[in-house]
């Protein structure tokens, strides 16, 4: 393979590859939040086993995590939409690296022929 069009390729994967741990990365947040979350509803159940008179506080708590939950759903869907528009993108260049790629082996063999003092074959 062509060492420019390996590089190019390389290039075009590195970026690839860093858009996935971007995502990796948030999705690994979002699993973190989740797991804060299942900890506050732990203790909230602790304090409603124990305190009788928290629960007007505990159910503004349970408003503050149902717009945090509504706010992670959110970007889940958009992370999802990433996700799916990254899979166009990618086949979309793998189709354009296999034209290139028969565009280089097109002009290499055209490059042998037209060169002088060699014999085509």
């Amino acid at each position: 393979m062509d060492p420019e069009l390996r590089a190019y390729l390389d290039q075009r994967f590195g970026i690839i590859d860093r858009r996935f741990d971007a995502v990796d990365h948030r999705f690994d947040a979002i699993d973190r939040r989740f797991g804060a979350i299942d900890q506050r509803f732990d203790v909230v159940e602790q304090r409603l086993g124990a305190h009788d008179r928290h629960f007007v506080t505990i159910g503004e708590r349970f408003d503050g995590i149902d717009q945090r939950l509504d706010a992670v759903d959110r970007r889940f869907v958009a992370l999802e939409t990433e996700v799916r528009h990254s899979g166009v993108l990618i086949e979309r260049i793998r189709h354009e690296l296999q034209i290139v790629a028969g565009m280089v082996v097109a002009n290499t063999e055209a490059i042998t022929q037209l060169r002088p003092g060699r014999e085509t074959r």
